[in-house]
């Protein structure tokens, strides 16, 4: 049950909101209303700033003051007695409600119970009236007592008048823009509004003390008949003068000399202009800079000249970089003046670290003293000169500020300044382009090796390392061209080439050769170095060579077979559309002519040419269950094509042959060669093409399961270091080194592997069928990239790099289980792919067990399942073939629009064999490569690893 104080306290509550709400918006209102009256005396008179300041405040103390007598009214309208009259008359109850409220009351009881004999009585009479009075403020509706009248009232005043502030501001956004900057900016020189428009030249203007000046202003909008320039210098205001005018709305007045510095504007009636201030010029003016930058010697880089003409009279701006350079680099600085000069200053702050010298100064260079600036004079060429010179060497960061000296001894005010930026001499980058980061080779096979090196200055020194086996690496030193190549920033470039005979070295399959460069710049200060990622070599045998050279010919040379075939029939088709359009144009009664019997007999050969290659090429069908599968598709064409050829002979036969007949017999045949082309290309093209765009992402099931398990071996191998923790044993330091390098490699392939199958999947055309595969393959990408496999292979690296043995196998494990996971979502690639991707049922019932089949070979002769994850996911093949397997070919290649590896050259030819010719003898390098090194490694972004041998008793490679 709600007591009646209870019931008062919610009415109570409900004034005091509402009440407290309105009297705020009543007080926002009434600081709008002075605030538009404030704007609307200025536009009548015009407020100095102190009164536009005052205008906030008097708009604000009414506001506050409405506010606080609202308030006040609130507080007393809800006090406990006016409340119980408040619900008396809500609830029309004739008083009960306030005698309730009164008997509650503790002062009540006790002077009842000194006049009244009976006080149980009394007090239980109180009692019952009270819960009476309760009973009936429990009745009355809260909105009746206190209804939200006053606020709603409020709120439409205020929104009345805000919206009218709106449309006039819509309907008068000039004079409205005008007025709030007038108000938000009080001491800022906003004119009054007016239609009428100023554009004044030359504004704010430095002037050479006692030269004239002439002052010009277009006045726009609102015509005006007479115009007033008003000056005012320290001495105070002087008379107006009149301006003249000019023809097109300008004006013009003339200052014929300018002593003080003076402010000025311009008036017509009630509009003026914005005010500008004339300073004056008593001192040199710098009129011109020429900056010469001079690299040190060593870079070999051209001198840089810049020339900063002053612009509409004012001073020369450096450019927004400065001045930069390597470390001692020389700057010469040339200053013009408007008048002769005796000399000038070169003031230097920097961090202790720029060396300065003059043309005239034989004291040689200075270190500049931390905080305080170091003073080099300027000296003029000649005597009498209006050019000075100067010149420091940069060592640092810092800032550079000249003056120049006039005959007189003034020195000017005004400064040519700018930031001096050091430049750090970047370490070198390199790295292997060939072979690709995991290959095999042959045991006989010559291996070429090529090294892309830069350095933003020059190189010094390119050495190529190569291990058997994970034996100490042996170093080679490769000639570095004297003249290498240059990019426009100035850095230099060259690609250094070297075949190593793999037969000299009496290898075996199994062997892994590794292999990386090293490259140092010429930094006189100390030459600095860089690394490239291993690559590795493993060593098969030439018969696992052979097999994995015809896997990776496999696509190619199954889609070449059927694109041949096509192209034969689009051929026979156009030849035959030709013949038939040149017969439409003869006469159907006359004899074939001599010509016509040519063109039928080349038809004829054309069609019986394509048939024997097209049943030669079903005869040799590749041990993939596809080609196998579809070569009846080349059988029926042969079969259509050899039809064709024979009523062709035999058209040739006919001593009369009538164009009208031979026009018939073509057009038959054309549509039964359309229709032979048609089936022809739904049956076998189309779903070649459609295996061609999906077997990219197939294969990466398979790489990502190599990837897997050699992260997997990696963590296997890393359980040997459990226990060994910042142990100062070099053989044990030397194997993490190694783990650590091999690690960064599979996070690097990881990381390889994720973007080409990104690739892959957008290069999948738009079709329905392929939608589960697309969207099953972007969720595993995501998945991997978020499965924090990345993160954890970083943590193996790192704790390895540390010799933490125990981490760095807790985070390699940590790793190969994550991926681990992944593989049985991806298991099985039998007919149609198992669950990951669902074909069309044409290519599925023809597909066989193909896929299984091309990708075996792509695990073959890798130990350690990395297989697969450079560059294009292609690893690198190298070795002689026999003559049998490079000249096996007889087809074409499919259209060259699809530019895959291995087109262009004869089929069945190693694309990554090295040629004669194309590189120089063993052990001989070449800088004369153009080839640009991609953009991604143009500049450096950090230091490269450096490898350091550590091992007792021998010093580093």
């Amino acid at each position: 049950m709600i007591s009646l104080g209870t019931q008062l306290r919610r009415v109570r509550r409900r004034l005091l909101s509402i009440g407290t709400a309105a009297a705020t918006v009543w007080g926002l209102a009434a600081v709008t209303v002075f605030l538009l009256l404030g704007v609307w005396l200025d536009l009548l008179w015009e407020f100095s700033p102190q009164w536009r300041i005052g205008t906030f405040w008097v708009a604000g103390i009414a506001g506050a003051a409405l506010l606080a007598a609202l308030a006040a009214a609130t507080l007393r309208a809800a006090r406990d007695a006016a409340v119980a009259r408040r619900l008396d008359r809500a609830g029309g109850v004739g008083g009960k409600i306030l005698t309730g409220w009164e008997l509650s009351r503790d002062d009540w009881t006790k002077r009842a119970c000194l006049v009244y004999a009976d006080r149980e009585l009394t007090g239980s009479l109180a009692t019952m009236a009270v819960a009476d009075a309760a009973d009936a403020a429990k009745q009355v509706p809260l909105g009746r007592v206190a209804p939200l009248r006053p606020l709603s009232r409020s709120l439409g005043a205020l929104v009345l008048l805000w919206t009218v502030v709106a449309l006039l501001a819509v309907c008068l956004p000039g004079l409205a823009w005008t007025q709030w900057n007038r108000f938000t900016h009080p001491f800022d020189d906003v004119p009054p509004f007016s239609l009428t428009t100023f554009k004044v030249t030359p504004g704010n203007k430095p002037v050479l003390y006692g030269s004239e000046q002439e002052i010009r202003v277009e006045v726009g909008g609102s015509p005006v008949e007479r115009l007033e320039l008003i000056l005012q210098t320290a001495n105070g205001q002087e008379p107006p003068l009149p301006m003249f005018p000019e023809p097109n709305g300008v004006w013009r007045a003339v200052l014929a000399k300018v002593v003080d510095p003076t402010d000025y504007y311009v008036r017509a009636y009630r509009a003026r202009s914005l005010e500008y201030h004339l300073s004056i010029i008593t001192v040199p003016l710098i009129e011109k800079a020429r900056l010469r930058i001079e690299p040190p010697a060593y870079t070999h880089r051209a001198v840089d000249e810049y020339s900063m003409p002053k612009e509409g009279g004012g001073l020369p701006e450096m450019p927004k970089e400065g001045v930069s350079g390597l470390p001692g680099t020389k700057v010469r600085i040339s200053l013009s003046s408007n008048r002769r000069l005796k000399g000038g200053t070169i003031a230097l702050w920097s961090n202790g670290s720029c060396k300065s010298k003059t043309g005239a100064s034989k004291t040689g260079e200075t270190p500049a003293p931390q905080g305080k600036p170091t003073v080099l004079p300027m000296s003029p060429a000649e005597p009498g000169s209006h050019e000075v010179a100067g010149q420091f060497a940069i060592t640092g960061d810092g800032k550079f500020e000249c003056r120049v000296i006039d005959e007189d001894g003034q020195e000017s005010q005004q400064t040519f300044s700018g930031n001096v930026t050091a430049l750090a001499d970047q370490r070198p980058f390199i790295r292997i382009t060939q072979p690709e980061k995991v290959s095999l080779a042959t045991p006989t096979a010559t291996l070429p090796v090529t090294l892309s090196a830069e350095d933003d200055c020059g190189i010094s020194r390119l050495q190529l390392y190569r291990s058997l086996n994970d034996s100490r690496p042996l170093a080679s030193d490769l000639p570095v061209p004297s003249r290498p190549s240059r990019r426009p920033d100035g850095s230099v470039y060259f690609d250094a080439s070297v075949g190593l005979p793999l037969e000299r070295y009496g290898l075996e399959p199994g062997d892994v050769i590794k292999l990386f460069g090293r490259v140092e710049d010429n930094d006189p200060a100390g030459a600095k170095g860089a690394e490239s990622s291993v690559v590795m070599v493993r060593i098969v045998s030439q018969e696992e060579f052979e097999k994995m050279m015809r896997t990776r010919q496999g696509i190619e040379e199954m889609l070449s077979k059927y694109y041949a075939a096509q192209r034969q029939m689009e051929a026979a088709a156009k030849k035959m559309e030709g013949l038939q359009k040149k017969l439409k144009k003869q006469s159907g009664d006359a004899k074939a002519s001599e010509e016509t019997q040519r063109e039928i007999n080349e038809l004829r050969e054309m069609m019986r040419k394509a048939a024997n290659e097209m049943r030669k090429s079903a005869k040799s069908p590749l041990p993939i269950d596809l080609d196998k599968n579809l070569v009846s598709e080349l059988q029926e064409l042969a079969k259509m094509s050899d039809e064709m050829a024979k009523e062709l002979e035999k058209l040739q036969g006919e001593r009369d042959l009538l164009n009208k007949k031979l026009g018939g017999k073509l057009d038959e045949m054309a549509k039964k060669l359309a229709q032979g082309r048609k089936l022809f290309n739904e049956r076998a093209v189309e779903p070649m093409e459609f295996f061609e765009q999906v077997f990219p992402l197939l294969a990466d099931q398979e790489r990502f399961k190599m990837l897997a398990e050699w992260q997997k071996d990696l963590s296997e191998r890393t359980a040997a270091l459990k226990g060994h923790d910042g142990e100062d044993n070099p053989a044990m330091k030397a194997r993490m080194r190694d783990l650590e390098q091999e690690q960064r490699q599979i996070n690097e392939a990881l990381s390889t592997f994720l973007e080409n199958m990104e690739e892959h999947i957008t290069k999948l055309p738009d079709k329905e069928e392929l939608k589960e595969l697309r969207e099953t393959a972007e969720k595993f990408v995501k998945d991997v990239r978020g499965s924090g496999a990345p993160e954890a292979m970083t943590g193996a690296e790192g704790a390895l790099a540390e010799f933490a043995g125990t981490r760095g196998h807790t985070k390699a494990k940590e790793a190969a289980d994550i991926l681990d996971k992944f593989i049985k979502k991806c298991n099985g690639t039998g007919n149609c792919a198992g669950n990951c991707l669902k074909f069309q049922p044409r290519l599925c019932n023809s597909m066989g067990n193909s896929i299984a089949q091309l990708l075996a070979g792509m695990n073959s002769g890798n130990g350690n399942g990395s297989g697969g994850m450079s560059g294009d996911g292609m690893m690198g093949l190298y070795g002689g073939l026999p003559t049998s397997l490079a000249n096996m070919g007889e087809f074409g290649h499919g259209p060259s629009s699809r530019n895959r590896r291995g087109v262009g050259s004869p089929r069945g030819a190693n694309p990554d064999e090295l040629k004669p010719g194309e590189l120089f003898a063993p052990g001989a390098a070449t800088g004369a490569s153009e080839g640009a090194v991609p953009v991604r490694y143009r500049r450096q972004v950090g230091d490269y690893f450096e490898r350091v041998a550590e091992e007792t008793g021998e010093g580093g490679h």
